[in-house]
């Protein structure tokens, strides 16, 4: 076994799923390997910090019914797919509990954005972190819109936009590949002074629309929109207001 067969071991050691001979098979394998013991290192240290920030959480109950309609004008269209329960953090408190009233009544609710869910947001949000931390935030590093553009032409089944801002203070850093819903797409980076911005693009027909929405959460900023025929989502660790002028900027920018 290679050290990545080991590494994959090593989530189902943390969370105590490996048979003992499994278990002891990767024992023996961590004696030796330096590298895999800093992996675990790595891990142990995420899974505590992980456990640290979630204290004081609470879980609602699996069976609790935490799908919830939003209140949506009549003519909209119901959402195409089925939406996961979307997450607490951007509900506010009161439409909880409004919520909570409305299941008393015995009524089913579903609380997301349209066309949009849980799993969505949490992986727009690891997509921007794993470009971070796994050193790859591009595949092609070039500040030239054309470049970047030309990269893309024969790695996916569509042209994402690529445009210059720098003049507005957001230079191009490059793109790379990525995964929103097990589907490849283009990811654009652009920077600002040391705040870096992901806008992942991809066909409108292939995900849920993206609503134009704003979200913040935890020093996270999340903008959606969608134009001519073409969904994008930003993110970065920026405010509201500074992510949404990069946005501004964006969309008011010809290719």
């Amino acid at each position: 076994m290679h050290c990545d067969d080991f590494q994959i071991l090593l989530h189902g050691d943390l969370d105590g799923e490996l048979s003992s001979a499994e278990a002891a098979y990767l024992s023996g394998h961590l004696a030796d390997c330096e590298a895999c013991q800093r992996v675990r290192d790595r891990q142990l240290t995420l899974r505590a910090a992980v456990q640290k920030h979630a204290a004081g959480q609470f879980a609602m109950p699996k069976a609790f019914p935490i799908r919830i309609l939003a209140a949506l004008p009549a003519e909209r269209a119901a959402p195409s797919l089925p939406l996961p329960p979307f997450p607490r953090r951007w509900v506010a408190f009161g439409t909880a509990l409004a919520s909570v009233a409305a299941l008393a009544a015995g009524l089913t609710y579903f609380l997301a954005a349209p066309g949009q869910d849980e799993r969505f947001f949490d992986e727009a949000i690891a997509g921007h972190e794993r470009s971070l931390l796994a050193n790859h935030l591009t595949d092609i590093a070039s500040a030239d819109p054309a470049t970047v553009l030309a990269w893309f032409r024969d790695k996916l089944d569509f042209v994402p936009p690529v445009k210059d801002v720098s003049a507005q203070g957001f230079n191009l850093v490059g793109g790379r590949l990525d995964f929103l819903y097990d589907r490849e797409l283009a990811a654009l980076v652009y920077r600002r002074d040391t705040a870096l911005v992901n806008v992942f693009v991809w066909p409108a027909e292939t995900l849920p629309k993206a609503v134009p929405q704003q979200f913040f959460d935890e020093g996270f900023s999340l903008v959606l929109w969608a134009e001519a025929g073409v969904n994008y989502c930003a993110v970065a660790k920026l405010n509201q207001t500074e992510l949404a002028e990069f946005v501004r900027v964006y969309r008011s920018k010809a290719i």
